[in-house]
């Protein structure tokens, strides 16, 4: 039997990979929102949580998770987050430690793992409309973590400039 996660991965696979009519949207919302209560919880807070979830298309050619009734991409919400000035009291509070840096870094990388779950017209032709070569994306894992080493050895040269220029860019 396969597990909540799974369940819902597979969707979102399925999902982020395929454009879907405006019909498929609804069905692709209630497959998620099942998945999303596989995954996480069918406890009696999880069910209006997860109502407010939609898969979306708010801009042409663009599909993916969003709040329904507002209309907004998930992804949205959390690069609007990175754009403040200073860490939230709550999470300053609960990781006194954390610099303004290594917050917005968590933060990016939060929006470039969501970001992942949205179909794109502009990259249907990349992703190969959701075949996966497992060959070819071995060797190109392999390469970045090989550049990956390259960096850590001198980040000023390899990036050609400062690595706090790179940092204020996220």
């Amino acid at each position: 039997m396969p597990s909540g996660k799974q369940i819902l991965l597979s969707e979102i696979t399925r999902l982020s990979q395929t454009k879907l009519t405006e019909q498929e949207l609804e069905a692709a919302t209630e497959r998620i929102k099942a998945g999303l209560l596989l995954h996480g919880s069918t406890a009696d807070s999880a069910w209006p949580t997860v109502e407010k979830f939609a898969w979306i298309e708010k801009e042409p050619g663009i599909q993916g998770p969003g709040l329904a009734n507002d209309d907004i991409y998930l992804a949205d919400l959390v690069n609007a987050l990175k754009s403040e000035n200073d860490i939230p009291t709550v999470i300053k509070d609960s990781y006194p430690e954390l610099s303004l840096k290594n917050y917005r870094a968590g933060l990016h990388i939060i929006w470039l793992l969501l970001s992942q779950l949205y179909y794109q017209d502009s990259l249907s032709v990349v992703e190969n409309d959701g075949n996966f070569d497992e060959d070819a994306a071995e060797k190109m894992i392999s390469a970045h973590i090989e550049k990956l080493q390259i960096y850590r050895k001198n980040p000023k040269e390899f990036l050609g400039r400062p690595i706090e220029q790179a940092e204020d860019e996220i």
